[in-house]
């Protein structure tokens, strides 16, 4: 599974809605039930699952698919140094 896959699986978990009804352009703004609270759980989803500390600064960013892979990548690869 790609990490864009196991993204939009994690988010299809926490929003409830099916994994093929989110892609790359999904966004909060265009799942409804993708809110604050929902944004929260999926940041922390993707620190346990990634054993990483997204910055808090980069947080209010991440809400669409693209950008939270963005901010991952960036992540992922500081942790890794």
């Amino acid at each position: 599974m790609t990490r864009e896959e196991e993204v939009i699986q994690l988010i299809s978990d926490i929003v409830g809605i099916a994994k093929d009804e989110i892609d790359i352009h999904s966004s909060a703004d265009s799942i409804e039930s993708w809110d604050s609270i929902k944004q929260i759980e999926i940041i922390s989803a993707l620190e346990e699952g990634y054993e990483i500390e997204i910055p808090m600064d980069q947080m209010p960013r991440m809400s669409s698919v693209q950008t939270i892979l963005e901010i991952l990548d960036s992540s992922c690869s500081e942790a890794e140094r």
